[in-house]
């Protein structure tokens, strides 16, 4: 982190000694300050002497106007005008020449005294009451006096060294690059007017110096540090033994202050020394009761801090420590103090590992940002400050909200910090390293891109040679690293390798950060050794981690951290060799890291997965050797457990669970699993990076879990864990709209702040990926959703301790999931690589479990490829997908479907599929034989899907609602949507038919055709409409499959566009587009089409597409299936949406019957009641 700077001395900071003055004591402060020594001043007496005789005698219209009175509101607009009035060159008779010039010179010599004057007394306001209308009068006040052709260059030097003073103030109340510009420029200029023998010089030399030192800070030029330091030895070295004005004890601070800087830069130790050496100098000349002890208790606790990171010494950081507490109890310069004891109390923290330490730390920073007013300039570095330290806190009690501030406070400092300054460097710097922990915490790839080019931007700011250039250049590793474990990019590892190996050179032997960059360059080699099997890449890796242990001792605080890494080496060592004590030596070091990590630390997970692990893969071996190894089932669920833990160590823990048990045991793990990945994906915002975050997890860890419940004969349990593991994303947006009609009746208040935090994730959700934030805005939303989801969390459990609600949001048991089935059977399928089952599920008896013995989950992948393989092909080979059919039948449906018969289901009865795994991207709806006289299964039921079983008993239940409430009806208001001519798009010649067709059944309520069908106008048609009817192009994204659209006239209707509409009301949809039940390949589970987000929104009955359709078959389908649903219009009964399955099964036989091929009628499917 970046420390608080020496607390420098310039002419400012002895306000009110102006205000009331006296013309003679004005003059005597002005001689004070250094801009007049004696002869000057003797000067500018007489001048004013002279110029009070001429003004009696001239008359009072020709006097000028008040500098005091004048309205300064900037810079741009003058007090007065500074012109000689004409006026002034005929006051007195018949002058000579001589005589005129000299009375000009005297009125322009009293006129630039008295501006020195009233600048000094606002100057002096400023300094007493921090007002910047003040400076801005100071500042204005002395350029207008230097406008003045005064001929004493002495006069005009002191001027412009008390102007470059005042600019540099201004920069720090600002940030205005140009203001620091402007004080250096004055300084110099002074000085080039000054004479060697002036002590003016000294306040010339002194606030050049200052001036120099701002401007290292601002651009970290070092050629300004180093011109600063000779400024304050060049004032030193002439500064007079009587001079009271600049003391030396303030040149010294200064100087040293440069000093250490210098060495922060470069390195070399002589320039710490020195500095050292020149403030203990000091300590005489500032006893008790001092006004500048508070500035030397401050530089020099600075420097033995510095001194400390240097060589380790605890006798420097108690000092410093002590020095800065001594500080604040004298009640001055708090804004320095603060900060700086906070980076020693960090220090202290990192040397002994108190977390008290730490906690004071962040309490004194905190209140550093609250000394200066909110959004100023003055509050970055404290803000940097605070984020590096909440970030470190975050790091040791694993608090997400002490990372999220940490993000808030940089993100804020960034948007203050100037373009190319140091502070953003720092600030940049900061905000990459609480990026990269919060990527590691939960997995946001947008956190690893975005610190990974804050890094590299504040590598760029940083000077090369600095030693904040070598901290970032190994985060920036740190993050390439884990870029490669996530992309498997060979460049990112390689620049990672280069770049630590290049630091460890940098570092001296005993340097605080050897240990950090040991280890990360030997998680890189780790990381090779992995990928090539070199055995001495692994060698070296050991021993870099063992040099890092060896520069933590016991007592380090690190220890625990850095040892935590050498066990994977060993046992991949052990792995390779068979060598027991290498298994020994990592049994050892892992034991340490649990016995001494806090009881609530990050490191406790992985390092605790990793001893259960060896136990549990050695545990014969190691019983024999005497280890105590039967607890590792205890170890791994501690390591699930562990709050603090990040997700995806949590889950990686959950897996090398479920890979070591099997039976009850492996049940409870994995239970665990879909627990955390529920949870995992809640921490993520939008519903695009939900879905990347799956594509991460193990697809098959549903089905499996079902399995290993069926191979225990618990099939109930079976159906529950497909339940909760399947469909996660439309799951998690199900409970932002679960019904809170009873829990309004129990708890209004509790029940309101639900809604309310459940409609703002929600909101985060869908927000569009392609609406591009500023980086600060992305920030700010991904620490609030964060907040947002914290809550939301803390209040369903609050809901859950009302009485009756235990089970808010918990997963459904099977009595509750059985109610799918009220209307006919429900067939789940579970696709396991152990095994695979159909589960017959009716409305009143116990599911019963079909064994499917063919079925295999490798066939049917590949059936999976070829079928999409031939669908997207220009030339459908007919064979393949007969063939895939047939397939089907055999494995699959044939034996569910003698089960049904053998149960009674008769023949034309309606069954509903729910498949699994890479059955839910394939047809069974149309799977048979295909041999003459043997039917097929479209011939003998009427399918349906639903992704989950939750999903249909809601629509089932909403449709029985309906019914029971009378509210379908006489004719459902139809909205037809119809886009013969998308901009963009091939023309779709059958629309026309198609509306013309349905028009005669029924005329639709309301006709989007071309123009009108924008995406306004069909999302406010949806609102009012029960029913509607697409008939457009539609596209399947496979990028982002919550991208798929309809192409209307003026954009596409995304699916993400789809799923923020509301419309209980909505009951049937006919999506007559392609790919408009197109499922996802890579995460099927999820069943991710647009079909689906109309069911979500409310749409109880749905028909779409597989893939992509012939536009000739969409005129005969809506007929036919309008003209089922409306068969009893003329007798008066009502069009039920409830009878689509069986109308798009009538249709898709007509297209049968009239020699339609297989691919194109099997296209269309049917989801809902």
């Amino acid at each position: 982190m970046a420390e608080s700077g020496y607390k420098r001395e310039t002419e400012n900071g002895r306000g009110g000694r102006y205000q009331g003055a006296t013309a003679a004591k004005r003059q005597a402060s002005l001689q004070d300050m250094g801009i007049l020594n004696p002869a000057m001043a003797a000067s500018l007496h007489t001048l004013a002497a002279d110029s009070n005789v001429a003004s009696e005698r001239r008359s009072s219209k020709h006097a000028s106007p008040s500098f005091g009175d004048a309205s300064l509101p900037g810079r741009t607009r003058t007090g007065f005008d500074p012109r000689i009035n004409s006026d002034a060159l005929i006051y007195e008779k018949g002058p000579s020449a001589n005589n005129v010039l000299k009375h000009i010179m005297i009125r322009l010599s009293a006129q630039f005294s008295e501006l020195l004057f009233l600048s000094a007394e606002a100057q002096a306001r400023f300094n007493q009451n921090r007002d910047n209308g003040d400076l801005d009068i100071a500042i204005h006040g002395l350029l207008k006096a230097l406008y003045l052709p005064v001929p004493s260059h002495l006069f005009r030097a002191g001027a412009m060294g008390v102007l470059g003073e005042c600019l540099a103030a201004s920069y720090k109340e600002s940030g205005r690059p140009r203001d620091i510009k402007e004080s250096i420029r004055y300084c110099k200029g002074g000085l080039l007017l000054s004479s060697p023998d002036d002590q003016g010089q000294v306040a010339l030399f002194t606030n050049l110096g200052c001036a120099l030192n701002i401007a290292f800070e601002e651009g970290g030029n070092i050629e300004d540090l180093t011109e600063a330091i000779q400024s304050h030895r060049k004032a030193l070295a002439i500064r007079s033994p009587d001079d009271n004005i600049i003391e030396k004890s303030q040149i010294l601070m200064n100087l040293s202050g440069g000093l250490k800087e210098l060495y922060e830069q470069t390195g070399v130790i002589r320039h710490l020394e020195e500095a050292i050496v020149n403030l203990r100098g000091v300590s005489p000349l500032v006893p008790a009761g001092h006004s500048r002890r508070p500035h030397f208790l401050i530089n020099l606790a600075i420097s033995l801090r510095a001194s400390h990171e240097r060589n380790g010494s605890d006798r420097d950081l108690e000092e410093a420590i002590s020095l800065l507490r001594e500080a604040l109890l004298l009640d001055q310069e708090r804004a320095s103090i603060l900060p700086n004891l906070a980076h020693c109390l960090h220090d202290r923290f990192h040397k002994k590992g108190k977390v008290e330490d730490l906690e004071e730390a962040v309490q004194k920073f905190s209140e550093a940002v609250d000394l200066h007013p909110a959004g100023h300039p003055s509050t970055i570095n404290p803000l940097i400050q605070l984020g590096g330290c909440l970030n470190i806190l975050y790091e040791q009690l694993g608090r997400i909200k002490d990372l999220e501030e940490g993000i808030r406070c940089l993100s804020l400092a960034l948007k203050l910090s100037s373009p190319g300054s140091l502070n953003k460097a720092r600030c940049l710097h900061n905000l990459g390293t609480c990026l990269r922990a919060r990527y590691e915490h939960s997995n946001h790839f947008e956190d690893q891109d975005m610190a990974i080019q804050c890094l590299r931007e504040a590598l760029r700011l940083f000077p090369k040679s600095s030693s904040h250039h070598r901290t970032a250049l190994q985060n920036l590793s740190h993050c390439l690293l884990s870029q490669h474990k996530r992309q498997g990019t060979s460049d990112a590892l390689d620049e990672a390798t280069r770049s630590l190996q290049e630091i460890l050179h940098l570092y001296p032997p005993n340097h605080a950060h050897r240990p950090v960059a040991l280890n990360n360059l030997a998680s890189c080699l780790e990381t090779q050794y992995e990928q090539n099997g070199n055995i001495q890449i692994l060698e070296e890796a050991i021993q870099h981690h063992k040099d890092a242990i060896e520069l933590c001792p016991p007592g380090h605080p690190s220890r625990t951290f850095t040892i935590s890494h050498l066990p994977r080496c060993l046992i991949a060592r052990y792995n390779q060799h068979g060598q027991i004590w290498d298994l020994r030596e990592a049994i050892e070091y892992l034991r340490q890291c649990i016995q001494n990590a806090p009881s609530r630390h990050p490191v406790l997970c992985p390092i605790q997965s990793l001893l259960a692990s060896v136990y549990a893969d050695n545990s014969s071996m190691l019983k024999e050797l005497g280890y105590k190894v039967d607890h590792w089932e205890a170890l791994f669920e501690e390591a699930t457990s562990q709050p603090v833990a990040s997700f995806q160590a949590r889950i990686q823990a959950a897996l090398k669970w479920i890979t070591r048990v099997d039976g009850k045991s492996s049940l409870r793990a994995y239970q665990r699993f879909l627990e955390l990945a529920d949870q995992y994906l809640l921490v993520r915002s939008s519903i695009s990076s939900k879905h990347q975050l799956l594509q991460l997890i193990p697809s098959q860890i549903a089905s499996n879990a079902a399995a290993e419940a069926i191979d225990g004969k618990d099939v109930k349990r079976a159906v529950e864990l497909l339940e909760q593991g399947r469909t996660l994303i439309w799951s998690q947006l199900n409970r932002y709209r679960t019904p809170l009609d009873s829990l309004m009746k129990a708890d209004p208040n509790l029940g309101a702040e639900f809604m309310r935090l459940s409609q703002l994730l929600e909101h985060s959700a869908i927000v569009n990926p392609n609406v591009h934030l500023p980086e600060q805005s992305m920030e700010r939303d991904a620490s609030r959703y964060s907040q947002i989801a914290e809550d939301w969390t803390v209040v369903v459990e609050r809901i859950r301790q009302v009485e009756g609600f235990d089970n808010f949001l918990r997963p459904q048991s099977f009595s509750s999931l059985q109610q799918s089935s009220t209307d006919g059977p429900v067939i789940v399928i579970n696709i396991s690589a152990f095994r695979c089952d159909a589960i017959i599920i009716l409305k009143s008896a116990d599911p019963i479990l079909v064994h499917l013995v063919h079925a295999r989950l490798s066939d049917l992948q590949n059936l999976a490829l070829t079928f999409d393989r031939e669908i997207r092909a220009g030339r459908v080979d007919r064979t393949q997908i007969l063939g895939v059919l047939r397939a089907l039948w055999d494995d699959v449906v044939q034996p569910v479907v003698e089960k049904l018969q053998e149960l009674g289901i008769a023949s034309g009865s309606r069954i509903w599929w729910c498949p699994t795994s890479v059955l839910a991207t394939l047809p069974l709806h149309a799977a048979g034989p295909y041999r003459r006289n043997r039917p097929n299964l479209c011939d003998i039921y009427i399918s349906s899907y639903t992704p989950t079983l939750s999903a249909l008993a809601k629509v089932i239940n909403t449709s029985r609602l309906s019914v029971n409430q009378a509210s379908l009806p006489p004719s459902p208001r139809l909205l037809v949507v119809a886009q013969p001519n998308t901009p963009g798009q091939p023309h779709i010649p059958c629309v026309r038919e198609e509306l013309g067709r349905i028009q005669k059944l029924l005329p639709p309520t309301k006709v989007l055709f071309s123009e009108g069908g924008t995406c306004d106008n069909v999302l406010a048609g949806l609102s009012r409409h029960h029913w509607v009817h697409f008939m457009c192009h539609g596209s399947q994204s496979r990028k982002d499959p919550f991208q798929s659209c309809f192409h209307l006239h003026d954009k596409s209707l995304t699916l993400l566009d789809i799923v923020e509409a509301r419309l209980p009301d909505a009951q049937f949809a006919f999506l007559s587009a392609c790919h408009s039940a197109a499922n996802d390949m890579k995460t099927p589970d999820e069943t991710i089409h647009l079909a689906a987000a109309l069911q979500f929104v409310g749409f109880r009955s749905v028909i779409g597409t597989m893939y992509a359709m012939a536009d000739i078959d969409g005129p005969m389908v809506a007929e036919e299936v309008y003209k089922h649903l409306f068969r009893r219009k003329e007798m008066g009964e009502l069009a039920d949406y409830r009878d689509a399955a069986e109308a798009l099964s009538i249709a898709t036989r007509k297209l049968r019957d009239k020699g339609v091929p297989v691919e194109r009628w099997i296209n269309f499917v049917h989801f809902g009641a």
